[in-house]
């Protein structure tokens, strides 16, 4: 997300609609990965009951191979 977007709440209601979908749908959890050290979104993510799991080295096509720390929300 921008810098310029932080802290208006944005990340909480996509979150929480995420939840609510997956619920709906069945959906037994939802997991997300976070840039290692992106201390807003880690943040973000935990206040609305997200769960740390571990931290993993990924590769995604504009990070390169980056550390990430995962989180779990258990519905």
């Amino acid at each position: 997300m921008r810098p310029s977007f932080a802290g208006r709440g944005i990340a909480k209601v996509m979150t929480q609609y995420a939840i609510r979908l997956g619920r709906e749908t069945g959906m037994k959890t939802i997991r997300l990965d976070v840039l290692k050290g992106n201390v807003p979104a880690e943040r973000a993510y935990r206040k609305v009951g997200f769960a740390y799991c571990r931290t993993a080295r990924m590769f995604y096509e504009d990070t390169g191979w980056t550390e990430f720390d995962l989180f779990e929300y258990i519905l």
